[in-house]
């Protein structure tokens, strides 16, 4: 068991979030706060609660996120704002001993749901880096695995972007793909440096 505590919120439960494996260990994150590391034969290896480490989750429909697993790290966002003032933020915990590498708050100007996300942080990948990509709160933006460190964000104005991006060189030259219940937009990060804006382009959705 987890953890206790579970209840349905409109379509979802805090069973939610999909845990994330290497092979030797599974991660998981719940609803109520729990981030767990088990064996294969399920015995805890270590376990945090994010609730009782920096307050309620305020998602209006339950926290859904699933955690990410990238270079001996377990990348956690939380975005929120409906039922709380509390800073939304994005983690990392060490996957072999549950100690957090590193905490950073994510600031938006989003109000009433439009700060909560559901999505899942994803990994975009260039030639000669890799960034945590985090979508939610009217804002995509990217992080420094090693630190957490924001190193860009790209605004998506007032739409509800609650979803995952879906990013990668396999989506062709380091594209990225934004979805929201009001628009979907394809993005070209490498060109931020050079270019006014790195939104390729965007379609409304009536």
């Amino acid at each position: 068991e987890l953890d206790t505590g579970n209840k349905v919120i409109s379509k979802q439960n805090f069973s939610s979030p999909t845990p994330v494996t290497d092979g030797r260990l599974v991660w998981a994150v719940t609803g109520t706060g729990a981030v767990v590391a088990l064996t294969m034969d399920g015995e805890v290896v270590w376990k945090r609660n994010l609730v009782e480490m920096y307050g309620k989750f305020g998602q209006q429909f339950g926290y859904a996120s699933s955690p990410l697993l990238y270079d001996g790290k377990l990348i956690v966002q939380v975005l929120h704002g409906f039922f709380t003032d509390e800073p939304s933020y994005v983690m990392a915990f060490d996957s072999a001993s549950g100690e957090m590498a590193w905490r950073v708050e994510r600031p938006t100007e989003a109000v009433l749901e439009s700060p909560d996300s559901y999505g899942t942080p994803t990994l975009l990948r260039y030639p000669d880096k890799v960034e945590i990509i985090v979508t939610g709160g009217n804002y995509v933006t990217a992080h420094d695995p090693a630190t957490g460190a924001e190193v860009w964000r790209a605004s998506r104005g007032k739409s509800r972007c609650w979803h995952s991006a879906a990013a990668g060189p396999a989506l062709s030259r380091n594209r990225t793909w934004h979805g929201s219940i009001q628009s979907t937009l394809l993005m070209y990060p490498h060109l931020r440096a050079t270019a006014s804006t790195f939104i390729c382009w965007t379609i409304k959705v009536s």
